[in-house]
């Protein structure tokens, strides 16, 4: 199972997106701020500050989990989202 992931990370409102690709269908990935801010804190204490840019590149592995697993929001397979107690 090959699961790539773009570049490119888009936040909106309270939510970050971004995007990986597995077998031709492209899989909307989202994290509440509240992720955001959980991992960046984390980095800040272990005193590695990251920033809010690379904290989707530090949460593939978390949406790669969801997608191998076959969690995904709904049965059209095409969205993956990331809560605080499910990573």
């Amino acid at each position: 199972m090959q699961i790539d992931f773009d570049e490119e990370t888009i936040f909106e409102g309270s939510t970050m997106l971004c995007y990986a690709a597995l077998d031709g269908r492209r899989i909307v990935c989202r994290a509440g701020m509240d992720v955001v801010t959980e991992l960046d804190n984390r980095a800040v204490e272990s005193g590695d500050y990251i920033g809010k840019e690379a904290v989707a590149k530090n949460l593939r592995p978390y949406f790669t989990r969801k997608i191998e697993n076959d969690s995904f929001d709904d049965e059209d397979r095409n969205s993956v989202t990331l809560l605080v107690h499910s990573w």
